[in-house]
């Protein structure tokens, strides 16, 4: 199902960049090579999840896709020909909510990115990344692990701290493990209240969109499984696990 899902949205149009580096002092030369392919899907659209950094003045999509290739995070990218614009993205953008219209842009995806974090899937073994699963009809962490853009992983620390970005797991809770409550809040102002907490590292935050209730944690699944349910009563509360930097 995933296979025809891909065949669908993937133009044929591949191509392959290599990179030579001389450095300095020496005569040692780097050759890097990897393969990139345009979907169609994101044609003529921005989207902002999980964006890198946007590079102005580039002159093509190959240069584009190098500027991807030399930042170790980036596994997809935009470019749009009419404003020489290049957006680097962390995760490979295989389902989107939200968007916003950007004529002549077009959407690539390094071969690094392909079954990556965010990829469209039919079921786990589409999924390359370790601890990964498919969720959604999407490869994301499972639950419990935080993603890991740098290293390309999925892990039960953050050894280095934790980012702003988070990682839905929809309709899932973690019973009798809040360390606050927040009530008449929206999600945003619940994600912000777990990223900004000083008396504790929140690492996982659930939200009622009924209830509007915001529950931030210090535990993941991973420490307390026991106490994981679906949420199959109030059919409100998604889970939101806190990635690494």
């Amino acid at each position: 199902m995933c296979e025809k899902l891909v065949s669908q949205t993937v133009t044929i149009m591949f191509f392959s960049i290599m990179i030579k580096l001389l450095c300095c002092g020496n005569s040692a030369v780097e050759i890097r090579s990897e393969l990139s392919s345009r979907r169609e899907n994101l044609t003529n659209l921005l989207v902002t999840d999980r964006l890198l950094q946007i590079h102005d003045g580039v002159e093509s999509s190959i240069h584009c896709s190098i500027l991807c290739l030399d930042e170790s995070p980036c596994v997809s990218f935009f470019y749009s020909p009419l404003s020489s614009a290049c957006r680097l993205h962390s995760i490979t953008l295989g389902k989107v909510s939200e968007i916003a219209p950007d004529n002549g842009s077009q959407y690539f995806v390094m071969q690094r990115g392909m079954g990556y974090i965010g990829d469209s899937c039919g079921n786990n073994s589409h999924c390359i990344t370790g601890n990964s699963e498919c969720r959604d009809g999407q490869c994301w962490c499972g639950a419990g692990y935080s993603f890991t853009p740098r290293l390309k992983t999925c892990d039960s620390n953050c050894t280095d701290g934790y980012s702003d970005q988070y990682t839905l797991y929809s309709r899932h809770f973690l019973h009798l493990n809040n360390k606050e409550e927040h009530l008449n809040v929206t999600l945003n102002q619940c994600r912000d209240l777990c990223t900004s907490t000083m008396t504790f590292t929140c690492k996982t935050f659930e939200y009622g969109y009924i209830s509007r209730k915001c529950s931030l944690q210090e535990v993941t699944y991973l420490d307390v499984p026991g106490f994981w349910y679906e949420d199959i009563y109030y059919f409100e509360y998604d889970h939101y696990q806190r990635d690494c930097l």
